[in-house]
């Protein structure tokens, strides 16, 4: 999956994923590698979900508050996967590990208070932190929503019109690449077919299929 940045440091954790995840987090808390995300402001520390699925969800940022999937498309996902209507699985920590291409959290100085888009250096410079993760979870799904999202997985540049929906191998991961699904993005939405409804629904199949693999 890659190899760490020069001049970032991934400390090692102890006492398996929950030591990793600490040792993660210890790294972004020093991290200063990039000038455009000054004032550095920095997730809180919190649950990233389970391990226990097999399923890594990775987003491209955090959001304003540092809450993971907790923006407006974060609320479309879990309204999905509250369609899928399963008493075991009903919030999306219960389904996935959750993480993000960039781990600090992108200000936006035209907009006190909102984010803006990761920069594609800002997602290489943290992509050894996802690295990271993916070795140590070894996940059989990742679902990467957005296009930063899959190039921090891919380590390649993306064009999300041809990537929405592809299902490609990565070893012995399987990587699913979707549309961020916000309002924001209704144009590209709209170019395979969906609104913001219909998207939703789609959401909900492919949480009730990820949900019916774990208990074949």
């Amino acid at each position: 999956m890659g190899t760490a940045t020069a001049g970032l440091r991934v400390p090692g954790g102890s006492g398996g994923i929950a030591g990793l995840v600490h040792g993660i987090r210890a790294g972004v808390a020093s991290c200063r590698l990039c000038p455009a995300m000054k004032p550095f402001r920095k997730p809180p520390a919190e649950s990233f979900g389970t391990t226990r699925t097999g399923y890594v969800l990775v987003a491209e940022a955090p959001g304003p508050s540092g809450d993971l999937f907790r923006d407006a498309s974060g609320a479309v996902l879990r309204e999905a996967l509250a369609q899928a209507r399963d008493g075991e699985y009903r919030t999306l920590e219960d389904l996935f590990f959750v993480t993000h291409a960039v781990r600090c959290i992108p200000g936006n100085p035209k907009a006190k208070g909102k984010t803006r888009a990761p920069k594609r250096s800002e997602c290489g410079a943290c992509r050894p932190y996802l690295a990271f993760e993916l070795r140590a979870l070894h996940p059989k799904l990742v679902l990467a929503v957005g296009g930063k999202a899959a190039e921090a997985v891919l380590g390649r540049p993306v064009v999300m019109d041809e990537e929405h929906g592809q299902r490609r191998r990565i070893g012995d991961i399987e990587l699913l690449t979707v549309l961020v699904p916000s309002p924001h993005n209704r144009g590209a939405l709209k170019r395979h077919g969906f609104g913001m409804e219909s998207y939703t629904r789609w959401f909900a199949g492919l949480f009730g299929a990820l949900i019916d693999d774990l208990r074949r």
